[in-house]
């Protein structure tokens, strides 16, 4: 498919117009852009320093035009994931624990003119082992970025996000960026949230190179370590993927590579991180290590 005369084709028209700004702003997915969608996903770390992780996680997602002439588009969806979190080191729930998160999505996608537009989303959801009151684990995430269309080829966007994508609870701001290279090359990304390069030759196969900071800041209510309240994990990956649309509406995706800038970190209530050089956290440097990633993706 040639996706840079399809996207210059909407640029013609406003309402279809919001199609190629969905194709910026659903980083998750470059196939993920019908009306809804479940994705289910698996990913396993390679052991190291004693310790290991894998998580799971499933989405539900839909969209809804909120007018006739297509300038603002609603998505909600529901995201439930969970980290099993395994370190040789510890001991009692400290030593196999799962981190499980519950949340919402609403992103207003909002078409200022035939230049500007505006994307706000707000990610309200529980963070933790959820073994106490949920109230204690509720965070509310989000953030808002401006977009222009440079050219036909190029949109970049600038705005400010709150997350925990590295471990910790951070206002950042954000760049966006969207360029067809080719007919056959796109190139995007939110930075330092994600980017990737994908080579697509086809209608069922996709080729790209995918880097991505993913992890969460977590509340514990079970712990052996005297004032821990919250553990941070997460981890910067890069690696290769390939993308293979099984029959229908149905794309199954394969990743795998390497981490880097990876977090194990325990802090107080107030935010102050424990000295992880000392027991009884040992040395905590977990270095680079590999990952593999299988999902599963259904539009409707």
């Amino acid at each position: 498919m040639n996706y840079v005369k399809y996207f210059s084709l909407c640029l013609k028209n406003l309402p279809v117009r919001l199609f190629s700004l969905l194709f910026v702003l659903n980083l998750q997915n470059v196939m993920a852009q019908s009306t809804d969608r479940i994705n289910l996903d698996y990913q396993q770390f390679g052991d190291t320093n004693g310790v290991s992780t894998n998580s799971v996680s499933g989405l539900f997602g839909h969209r809804m035009f909120l007018d006739d002439d297509g300038a603002n588009l609603l998505t909600l969806s529901l995201k439930y994931s969970q980290v099993q979190l395994t370190d040789d080191t510890l001991s009692g729930p400290d030593k196999e624990r799962q981190l499980k998160s519950i949340s919402t999505e609403m992103n207003l996608l909002r078409i200022l003119n035939e230049e500007y537009s505006v994307a706000i989303t707000l990610r309200p959801g529980v963070f933790g082992d959820l073994e106490g009151s949920l109230s204690d684990d509720f965070r509310l995430e989000g953030g808002f970025v401006v977009t222009r269309f440079m050219s036909d080829n190029l949109t970049l966007g600038l705005g400010l996000g709150r997350g925990t994508n590295f471990g910790r609870d951070l206002v950042v701001p954000l760049f966006q960026f969207l360029y067809f290279a080719s007919d056959k090359i796109v190139v995007r990304g939110l930075l330092p949230v994600s980017a990737s390069l994908w080579y697509i030759p086809s209608q069922q196969w996709e080729f790209g190179f995918i880097y991505r900071l993913q992890g969460s800041l977590y509340n514990i209510d079970e712990t052996n370590i005297s004032g821990a309240k919250q553990v941070g994990f997460a981890a910067a990956q890069t690696g290769v993927a390939s993308r293979y649309k099984v029959f229908g509406n149905n794309v199954l995706e394969a990743e795998a590579g390497v981490t880097a800038l990876r977090r194990y970190e325990w802090t107080d209530k107030r935010g102050t991180s424990f000295d992880i050089s000392q027991k009884p956290f040992l040395d905590r440097d977990l270095g680079n290590t590999g990952y593999f990633k299988l999902s599963w993706l259904q539009k409707f």
